[in-house]
């Protein structure tokens, strides 16, 4: 490639902060909550699932639930503790 056409594809280039919209941070606890499964070796050689849900506005934890597979039965897990915790 000659030098002209490298920064012709530089300057269209979108910055990376810029190629996603992004919306605004919630202003309350509990406004919305972000939950997801993760599986890896947590102990060991056996694989589980780290169900977690993620108050978004303040980054805070507000469950978390280990099953041997991303289930249903883990993130009812999850509801019941932040219902029964922050409701």
């Amino acid at each position: 490639m000659s030098e002209e056409q490298i920064e012709t594809i530089i300057s269209h280039e979108i910055a990376l902060e810029d190629s996603h919209p992004r919306g605004e941070k919630p202003k309350y606890f509990g406004e919305i909550i972000e939950q997801d499964g993760s599986i890896h070796h947590w102990f060991g050689d056996k694989k589980a699932c780290l169900h977690l849900a993620i108050d978004k506005a303040t980054s805070t934890i507000v469950g978390a639930y280990f099953d041997t597979q991303e289930t249903l039965n883990g993130y009812y897990h999850v509801l019941y503790q932040i219902l029964t915790n922050y409701a």
